[in-house]
């Protein structure tokens, strides 16, 4: 492992209160891929550098799904373009993995062959959003209005 480490050490990201999109991409099944995050308008690659099964239980549940089955840096195809994280480093706490602490978006010391693969549980939490595509917070309108319920009459 190369690890080049200047001044640059991991912390959250300026705009870790914000959700930045995941994506499973290249996988045979739904649940299972190479891991992307959106930001600045591109989709880039997650590195492996210090991604753990923390990490990957956080991205899965970002990603709709109770938890991380697998994770690694094969069995997967290697992505192309932007690489946007690198030294990921989540308790598994955390709702999102831009929440997690990673060096800047953008900053790393990788290449393709390192790209995050990702095999998530295939059954969906029960979060407010179970579907493979991003999703933003938001208030969730599934409370029921108690008052609703009228007596029958009979």
């Amino acid at each position: 492992y190369n690890r080049l480490f200047n001044s640059a050490s991991p912390s959250p990201s300026p705009s870790s209160n914000s959700i930045a999109p995941l994506r499973l991409v290249g996988g045979n099944a739904a649940n299972t891929g190479r891991l992307e995050v959106y930001y600045n308008g591109v989709w880039g690659t997650v590195c492996d550098d210090g991604f753990s099964q923390s990490s990957a239980d956080v991205a899965c549940r970002q990603l709709g799904y109770s938890n991380a089955t697998s994770f690694g840096n094969y069995g997967g195809p290697q992505g192309s373009g932007q690489i946007w994280l690198d030294n990921v480093s989540c308790t598994g706490n955390e709702n999102s993995l831009s929440s997690c602490q990673h060096l800047p978006f953008g900053s790393h010391n990788c290449d393709h062959s390192e790209d995050v693969i990702l095999t998530c549980t295939n059954s969906a939490a029960s979060t407010p959003s179970a579907s493979p595509s991003p999703s933003v917070p938001s208030l969730s309108a599934s409370a029921s209005l108690s008052a609703s319920a009228s007596p029958s009459a009979g």
